[in-house]
């Protein structure tokens, strides 16, 4: 129960400083605007719209990303329509990669989504983190068992084929990895607290 008011004083403590600092950075910036001062836009409109801009890279990043393990995705089920016995297991990673992909899309697109003073707050949605990482874990189990299966497929065309989306996944992989490495960064108030909590 201690532990519990501690944490309720602390972040009042935490957001009671943190509106201070965000009047005294308002009424700066009203003074900054006021009539004869020639000043358009102050930095932290302009740091507004590169966060929106960051935002909408990484939106395309990963619908790009979406479109190229999709297309992947037809190659491997189109090699294991040509390769009966081991076509079926093929098969069912190739399906099983697109489901993942959706997955983890979904869930580090929900943990962007806590930015800004919550963030520097709590820090980042480790739940969503956590489940991004878990699919990071199955995507690679299903690139190691394409990479033994390749080793029974006769045709070389098809082993170079398969080679080459492997390859797309390992990249979609690194990229995912890269973008949950920079939604954890940054310091924050309680994000122990969090991190403990959703281990």
């Amino acid at each position: 129960m201690k532990i519990k008011k501690i944490i309720v004083f602390l972040l009042s403590l935490a957001l009671l400083s943190f509106s201070g600092v965000q009047a005294q950075q308002n009424k700066t910036q009203q003074g900054m605007h006021e009539a004869g001062t020639g000043l358009e836009s102050t930095s932290s409109d302009q740091g507004g719209q590169q966060q929106g801009k960051g935002q909408d890279e990484s939106q395309g990043q990963g619908e790009s990303r979406r479109s190229k393990v999709a297309n992947s995705v037809q190659k491997m089920l189109q090699i294991a329509e040509r390769n009966e016995g081991i076509g079926q297991q093929i098969r069912t990673v190739a399906q099983s990669q697109n489901r993942i992909q959706e997955e983890a899309e979904e869930s580090l697109d929900a943990a962007k989504q806590r930015r800004g003073f919550m963030k520097f707050l709590i820090g980042p949605d480790y739940e969503k983190i956590n489940k991004t990482k878990e699919k990071i874990q199955k995507h690679e189990e299903n690139i190691k068992e394409l990479e033994n299966l390749k080793n029974d497929i006769e045709n070389q065309e098809d082993v170079n084929l398969l080679e080459n989306q492997i390859q797309v996944l390992k990249n979609a992989k690194q990229e995912i990895q890269s973008e949950v490495k920079e939604v954890e960064s940054g310091f924050s108030l309680f994000g122990w607290m969090n991190r403990f909590f959703n281990r």
